[in-house]
């Protein structure tokens, strides 16, 4: 068995564990790691929006309104209107449920979110994979503690995986938001809002037949009566205060590691060339 490289190189089988054994000696004795991931990560551990099987499964519903796949509601109700409202807001729901809530299955928590009262959601295999070798095993081999993390996360994903696998906010940077929050359409402020009662709403009351919101569970501005979206970047309208906040975190992390010029892995996994210039660029400057 073969494997091509980025370089164009042939890798027989035999190589390729050797490049495995040089990754695990590089994650054991490195003095920290920066990962850059993309939608590619989800889309291993089984959340591929150009997948029939996965949206048949994860969205029954509008399988049976006659979608096939998520790529084609999705492209539908990308923006809200007054003419689509309802169904915008039955989609909103539906996937925020299924990628976060998990409001169908009783609550029965299948992440490593600790003792979370919103967070049901099962966590993806690729993401507890990270953990495993980040954290646990990573620190069977170094003096630190788990306290004393030495990795950082930069991804463009919104699905909050990297939280429900079990890694902790303050290192993780994601600037194009993140779907489990609200938003002011306009936006009159740059408030975001936790959106578990709303979309709780809206699937309690939700007509299956046509997976309709109905209009009173509307997501509205609480302050200026709006309806409100998710707070992912979309348009200008994206209120990014609130998730680059962590710039300052990651921006420490790179001084303490890069400056003094300790030894720092870089992985990239899942990033292609959607928006090259928040992960791809910038990692290809850090080398």
């Amino acid at each position: 068995m073969n494997f091509l490289s980025k370089s164009g190189e042939f890798f027989t089988y035999a190589k390729k564990m050797d490049v495995f054994s040089i990754l695990k000696n590089l994650l054991i004795t490195v003095d920290a790691i920066i990962i850059g991931a993309g939608a590619g990560l989800s889309a291993s551990g089984g959340y591929d929006f150009t997948d029939e099987k996965f949206f048949k499964q994860e969205f029954p519903d509008y399988y049976r309104l006659g979608y096939r796949k998520f790529w084609d509601i999705l492209s539908k109700y990308w923006d809200v209107n007054d003419s689509n409202e309802l169904e915008y807001y039955g989609f909103c729901a539906a996937q925020t449920d299924v990628f976060f809530y998990n409001l169908s299955n009783n609550f029965k928590t299948l992440n490593n979110i600790p003792g979370d009262p919103h967070y049901h959601a099962r966590s993806l295999q690729p993401y507890n994979d990270l953990y495993r070798l980040l954290v646990t095993e990573r620190f069977k081999y170094r003096p630190q503690s788990k306290n004393d993390s030495s990795y950082f996360i930069f991804t463009t994903n919104v699905d909050h995986q990297f939280q429900l696998a079990g890694f902790p906010d303050d290192k993780i940077l994601s600037p194009q938001g993140d779907l489990s929050f609200f938003q002011c359409s306009l936006p009159c402020t740059h408030d975001i809002y936790d959106g578990y009662e709303y979309v709780k709403k809206i699937m309690n009351n939700i007509d299956r037949n046509t997976m309709k919101a109905r209009p009173e569970d509307i997501p509205r501005c609480p302050k200026c009566g709006r309806r409100m979206i998710p707070n992912v970047r979309c348009d200008n309208r994206f209120i990014e205060e609130p998730h680059i906040e962590n710039y300052v975190n990651y921006n420490k992390f790179l001084s303490k590691y890069l400056k003094n010029k300790k030894k720092v892995l870089l992985i990239e996994i899942g990033v292609g060339f959607s928006t090259p210039s928040i992960i791809r660029f910038p990692f290809d400057h850090l080398v």
